[in-house]
């Protein structure tokens, strides 16, 4: 005992999800050689690898996410050039209408 009281609460590995794997021959050495050679323990390396593994797949459909974001961005510009043509044709048009109608007032219509 420690300043006079028992400690109560077990520490948080002991309260974890535990699972169990059967490693296929040869791999728990070669866990072991990565474990420490990263400086950590057999079952921080396993947790290490996991969080990879599962933060690869949420990042691949991040990225994914990301190329249909360009491709709607893409379509966007494509439409908005489209926009600014037929706008740039409505403004000619519209011209060319004031500038006949002005001359039937004065009539010169050619």
């Amino acid at each position: 005992m420690r300043y006079g009281f028992a400690m109560t609460i077990p520490p948080p590995s002991r309260t974890a999800d535990k699972f169990i794997v059967r490693l296929p021959d040869g791999m728990r050495d070669k866990l072991q050689a990565r474990a420490e050679a990263n400086g950590r323990s057999m079952n921080s390396e396993v947790v290490s690898i996991l969080s990879l593994a599962l933060g690869a797949a949420e990042t691949q459909e991040i990225d994914e996410l990301r190329i249909r974001l360009t491709m709607l961005n893409d379509r966007m510009n494509i439409a908005a050039q489209q926009i600014d043509a037929i706008a740039q044709e409505k403004r000619r048009i519209e011209q060319e209408i004031a500038v006949r109608e002005a001359m039937l007032k004065d009539g010169r219509a050619e």
